[in-house]
């Protein structure tokens, strides 16, 4: 195996597929990346077993093969060398030489036909869809997953198509984000969860792209074909939370404000909020709401916001974090937040807006 690529041209596949690749592997293979030059096609793949990525670029010259090398020194030895550089890779025995310029790297290798791989699989269903419309999918519920939780089908993110409506759902128990988004040319019908490294990859693969994506899934797999590159991931095992029972309906209180004015609020408010807990008051009386926090330090906050709302007044405590969150993720230039009393969860959303919705549970401040 031989041949010569530009420095540029190797970065953009390799650290796309680096990316995934840990720094401490049960399997030392899993630390390399998968080099393989084939029909006028230069491949890099890597795994951790439950994600696969697969980035190609042409290649017109070089001799086929195929082989494994650490997935961080290449990468890192590539980001070091001036930019406009040539690499010729050559195999020699169990190593690989990298040559450019007055630059030499030898690196060991490990047999290419011991690389895990995840198996080819038959797909029950495929649809195609813009890749900025998953990209927001993703960033607008994402940051509600669980983190390495017990209950391991909150580890991830909930997708779902029925009815021309693809839905993206996740909760830590603590709070919940939904987004939907409606098309006509959605016909297929299925329930999934996406592992929590596998969508937060997928969000960094699309990138800023507004090109059509393939996804195929079946009941064990996903596959979201992006450009240039194939990215599989195992999926969840389990049964997702019903939701739609914990979103607020019914609400008999609905305060609209300006989403950046409250958002910048709760950020000046948080500065004194109890490092561990970040809980937050909100106490809302007929014509304003007022922020309050404090810390052991006995220290407070307080920031005033001038509401429309004639109601009964209201006391409730929030994790200042996941309000912002949610904030975050919207792009309106309101928000509307919907409470019943200072027990129930509160529905952050823009006014009129359904579609994309966040539910934030209240806490004992």
């Amino acid at each position: 195996m031989i041949f010569e690529i530009n420095r540029e041209t190797l970065l953009r596949p390799l650290s796309q597929v680096a990316n995934i690749v840990e720094r401490k592997q049960t399997l030392p293979i899993l630390s390399n990346v998968h080099m393989k030059l084939e029909d006028g096609s230069l491949s890099f793949t890597s795994t951790d077993l439950e994600i696969e990525i697969v980035a190609s670029v042409d290649m017109d010259n070089g001799t086929a093969g195929e082989v494994t090398v650490g997935a961080r020194k290449l990468l890192d030895i590539s980001r070091a060398l001036p930019e406009g550089s040539i690499l010729t890779f050559t195999r020699d025995g169990n190593k690989v030489v990298v040559k450019s310029g007055s630059s030499k790297f030898v690196l060991h290798t490990l047999p290419a036909d011991e690389f895990p791989r995840i198996q080819e699989q038959t797909w029950a269903g495929e649809l195609k869809v813009d890749g900025a419309t998953i990209k927001q999918l993703i960033d607008r519920t994402s940051f509600a997953m669980a983190n390495q939780d017990v209950r391991y089908y909150l580890n991830g993110l909930f997708m779902s198509m029925d009815e021309g409506k693809l839905t993206a759902v996740a909760t830590d128990g603590h709070r919940l984000a939904k987004s939907e988004i409606s098309d006509d040319d959605f016909e297929a019908k299925f329930e999934i969860i996406v592992p929590r490294k596998a969508v937060q990859e997928v969000s960094r693969l699309l990138g800023d792209s507004n090109n059509d994506i393939a996804v195929s899934i079946n009941n064990n797999h996903i596959m979201f074909e992006i450009s240039d590159v194939r990215f599989t991931s195992k999926l969840i095992e389990g049964r997702f939370p019903d939701y739609k029972n914990v979103i607020p309906i019914g609400q008999n209180v609905h305060i609209d404000m300006d989403r950046q004015s409250f958002r910048i609020a709760l950020q000046r408010a948080s500065i004194l909020t109890n490092d561990k807990f970040k809980g937050i008051r909100m106490e809302i009386k007929p014509g304003e709401l007022t922020i309050v926090a404090n810390n052991p330090e006995q220290e407070e906050a307080y920031e005033h916001i001038d509401i429309d709302y004639t109601g009964e007044p209201i006391d409730i405590g929030f994790n200042v974090a996941y309000m912002l969150d949610a904030l975050g993720a919207l792009d309106s230039e309101t928000v509307q937040i919907g409470l019943t009393d200072n027990t129930s969860s509160s529905l952050i959303q823009e006014p009129g807006n359904d579609a994309t919705v966040y539910v934030v549970m209240p806490m004992r401040i």
